[in-house]
């Protein structure tokens, strides 16, 4: 639906310019065409987590070709659905594929969580060394990071953490989104928002 209504705006933005050949008008078109090809291009490299806590929801199976292995798991406990995106997807991109099903990315917040998490990628035999975003970032904010789905911090007294020993380090000064190694215990680790 994104990549159809911004192929809406374009041909409206190319039939204008037929009527009116200004120099603005022509920049506006390129750079459109520049934002559809990278939403179009984009090659997909981590794995999205996404979960939806709405127990009666049902989920449409996808469609679309580019995602090519989409698996859909519920956690037994909490009853959460949650489904996981086997494509390379950085974390805009991550959360953007959520959304358009109605989603969002996972967010942690006890250990719980982490366990429904582990389950749901064992329940579709996810191979170990697979990395995955969840909702956590700093952007914005400096080493303050909270869940992008509900707005709360991380950092709160008595706050469940799991980060991986010696993260968050923002290695390169621009790790600002989170990551979670399977391997590692589903440990966290903050890493390049653009990363896939």
């Amino acid at each position: 639906f994104i990549i159809f209504y911004h192929f809406l705006i374009i041909s409206r933005e190319i039939l204008c310019s037929i009527n009116d050949c200004s120099i603005n008008k022509t920049l506006s078109i390129i750079k459109m065409l520049f934002k559809v090809v990278c939403l179009l291009v984009a090659v997909v490299l981590l794995i999205a987590t996404c979960s939806s806590s709405d127990k009666n929801s049902t989920l449409i199976s996808p469609s679309s070709k580019w995602i090519t292995q989409t698996k859909i798991t519920r956690a037994v406990n909490s009853g959460r659905k949650y489904m996981i995106f086997n494509e390379h997807l950085n974390f805009f991109e991550a959360w953007q594929a959520c959304e358009s099903y109605g989603l969002k990315l996972a967010s942690v917040t006890s250990p719980a969580d982490t366990n429904e998490i582990k389950v749901a990628l064992n329940n579709i035999n996810a191979e170990k060394w697979w990395v995955y975003w969840i909702a956590g970032t700093e952007l914005g904010r400096s080493k303050s990071f909270l869940w992008i789905t509900t707005g709360k911090q991380i950092w709160r007294p008595n706050f469940y953490l799991n980060w991986y020993p010696g993260e968050p380090n923002n290695l390169g000064g621009n790790e600002h989104c989170i990551e979670v190694y399977q391997e590692s215990a589903n440990r966290w680790n903050d890493r390049d928002c653009y990363a896939r």
